[in-house]
């Protein structure tokens, strides 16, 4: 093996398709088509695979050092020599080799290919053994390698193509030691100045680093000050909020939130600090938040941010280090799942374990604040001739007509449930029985009212309601009984009709 490039082959989705491409390419002819990209980067996922690699034979390694050793210069000279003159390297491809593209389109793919190169960060053709171990680990894992793998023969140690004889060795070590002595006795004479003149370079070099890291992220990595003001945000946040840099800087960060997310950060920080004034923390404390904020256009994104919180003292916070990432995509599908495993998937009103779950936090509301609670118990009259006559799929359209019935009518605080075939339940908070029975009249006479049109017939549809009022000292058990039997006692009086069920003597 001679040298690397990095991977370069992203999964960019437009409007309607999905494909993976070269982000130094591809991307320049979708943009310019005037479709939208979106660019899924594999390390994103945990693949981080070298890619475009050149080999060579370990025999040819072994046999013919130089020449091998020449090959790998002339490429890496080659490299740095395109690098540092794009323009001149385009020129060439237009002009001699006739490639079919645009200028403006070769210059693209020139500076994509040196921001993944990264030359100042990275030694052109640097080859990482421990990345190389991971890939191995990983086709390991698949079972996708023939054998035992070493690493050791696959990627050889540096070539030198001179041989330092040992005596130059010697002499080498000995002057390199006499001028450490030479180096000490120079720094006890200047240490003061030399102290501050390597931590001015250092900061500096680890600055610039650093900043040229952040400036390449998708996430944004930032830093707030004591009073939560921002002090340093990465370039990336113009691509998460629509922000720059300098819209965002010494602005606190309640300007990027909206007032639930203030108030839930708010409180956890203040837990943060408390928990740090009482001891349970040294003077460094990591946080996971998952919160929504405010992008410049009005726009709401899910992030997820890491946090370090530094204390100057117990409970005192000196300064905030984070990074942020948009989940709202998953942010999206959690919703969506936890919709999907709440709801009835024919009618896509609430399940039956899900409206138990909320008649059993309005009976504890109400034994806490009293206010009255009254429960709906409904079922729709002779549906199994319905689905005998017309077919099970034309009863389940009359099941989710009738849904729409009932929602039309209720209110927004209200909760409708499916509770088994043809039953449903309807949950009114602050409702007392007078206004329950006569919102069941109401329901039974719009349910009724009109035959259903399914497939250009006319199916007329009638329920039996049955209304009580929760008790002081009811249980969800028995409130619910009180309902069903109420409705049962409907259905016997004949159906299309009201009963409900006064309350009983409860111990």
């Amino acid at each position: 093996m001679v040298r690397h490039v990095p991977s370069i082959t992203p999964l960019i989705t437009g409007d309607v398709a999905a494909m993976a491409v070269r982000i130094t390419d591809e991307p320049f002819v979708i943009q310019q088509s005037g479709n939208p990209v979106r660019v899924l980067h594999p390390i994103d996922s945990g693949i981080d695979f070298y890619g475009d690699t050149l080999f060579t034979s370990r025999a040819l390694y072994v046999q013919q050092p130089q020449m091998v050793q020449a090959f790998v210069e002339a490429s890496l000279q080659g490299w740095r020599y395109a690098l540092e003159h794009p323009e001149e390297i385009v020129d060439l491809l237009l002009n001699t080799y006739g490639v079919n593209r645009s200028r403006e389109h070769l210059l693209y793919e020139a500076q994509h290919i040196r921001t993944l190169i990264s030359p100042d960060l990275i030694g052109i053709g640097h080859s990482n053994p421990v990345r190389w171990q991971m890939i191995a680990d990983t086709y390991d894992s698949l079972n996708l390698l023939p054998g035992p793998f070493h690493l050791d023969a696959f990627v050889p140690p540096k070539m030198d193509t001179v041989r330092i004889p040992d005596w130059l060795k010697f002499v080498s070590t000995l002057t390199l030691l006499v001028l450490c002595l030479f180096m000490v006795m120079i720094y006890r004479q200047h240490r003061l100045n030399q102290n501050l003149k390597t931590e001015i370079r250092v900061r500096k070099d680890t600055e610039s680093r650093l900043r040229l890291i952040t400036d390449s992220m998708h996430d944004v990595i930032w830093v707030m000050d004591e009073n939560f003001k921002m002090t340093y945000v990465s370039p990336s946040v113009e691509r998460l909020t629509g922000f720059e840099v300098d819209e965002v800087l010494n602005k606190p960060i309640s300007d990027l939130i909206n007032a639930d997310t203030r108030r839930q950060l708010a409180q956890r920080i203040q837990e943060i600090t408390q928990i740090n004034e009482a001891g349970r923390t040294g003077s460094e404390c990591d946080e996971l938040f998952e919160f929504e904020i405010q992008c410049k256009l009005g726009r709401q994104v899910w992030v997820e941010s890491t946090i370090k919180f530094f204390f100057s003292a117990p409970g005192i916070i000196a300064t905030i280090y984070g990074s942020t990432r948009d989940i709202t995509d998953r942010h999206r599908q959690y919703i969506e799942l936890k919709n999907l495993a709440s709801m009835d998937f024919l009618t896509g009103v609430k399940n039956r374990r899900i409206f138990f779950e909320k008649l059993q936090y309005e009976t504890a509301r109400f034994r806490r604040h009293g206010t009255p609670l009254s429960l709906i118990v409904l079922d729709i009259d002779h549906f199994k001739k319905i689905n005998d006559r017309y077919g099970h799929s034309i009863g389940d359209e009359v099941l989710r007509q009738v849904v729409k019935l009932l929602e039309d009518e209720i209110r927004e605080m209200d909760t409708i449930g499916r509770l088994g075939g043809e039953e449903f339940g309807i949950l009114l908070p602050d409702t007392a029985l007078e206004e329950a029975h006569y919102l069941a009249e109401r329901l039974r006479e719009h349910v009724s009212e009109y035959p259903l049109e399914i497939s250009g017939v006319y199916i007329p549809v009638t329920a039996s309601f049955g209304v009580v009022q929760c008790e002081p000292l009811e249980t969800v058990s028995s409130i619910y009984k009180r309902a069903d039997v109420a409705a049962y006692a409907a259905k016997a009086a004949g159906r299309n009709c009201v009963r409900r069920q006064m309350p009983a003597m409860i111990s």
